[in-house]
């Protein structure tokens, strides 16, 4: 009986551990499973299509299944970071209307994709909402163009 309850604490500890691990994703591998990877797919197909980053934002803004926010940023402090962001030519961002969904999107211009996306990865606080936490980080580019994402995840 004690093995059997020994046994039992062990599955549901890894149980634990496993399924509170945060998933990012970048260019080198995802599937289109979760939110964050969809909206990731979307950006690279709609990329190829138009570079008005407004447009672009408004469409996977529609497709986040989200009230958002579609809206141009200058450079300073964005949700989602505890820094300012800086170094882009330009960006846009699409955020959920209600506050508390843990959830933010922004595309950007810029001159070093790879360079820009470390720098995102390393700046992102998927606890910058005080009563949620972001789940998913994807970060991918298509030319010189990156996108990013904080949101829940399934």
């Amino acid at each position: 009986m004690k093995k059997i309850a020994l046994l039992l604490t062990a599955v549901l500890l890894t149980a634990t551990f496993t399924g509170c691990t945060k998933k990012t994703a970048s260019d080198s591998e995802f599937e289109a499973k979760t939110k964050g990877t969809k909206l990731a797919v979307e950006f690279k197909k709609e990329i190829k299509q138009t570079t008005d980053l407004i447009q672009i934002a408004e469409t996977l803004a529609e497709s986040s299944d989200m009230i958002c926010i579609t809206q141009e940023m200058e450079p300073g402090y964005f949700p989602g970071f505890d820094e300012e962001i800086t170094g882009f030519k330009q960006a846009v961002g699409f955020l959920p209307m209600i506050g508390t969904i843990p959830f933010v999107g922004y595309i950007f211009e810029v001159e070093k994709p790879k360079d820009f996306m470390k720098t995102l990865n390393s700046l992102a606080n998927p606890r910058w909402n005080i009563c949620t936490e972001a789940e998913e980080t994807v970060v991918v580019s298509e030319g010189k163009y990156v996108f990013f994402t904080m949101c829940p995840g399934e």
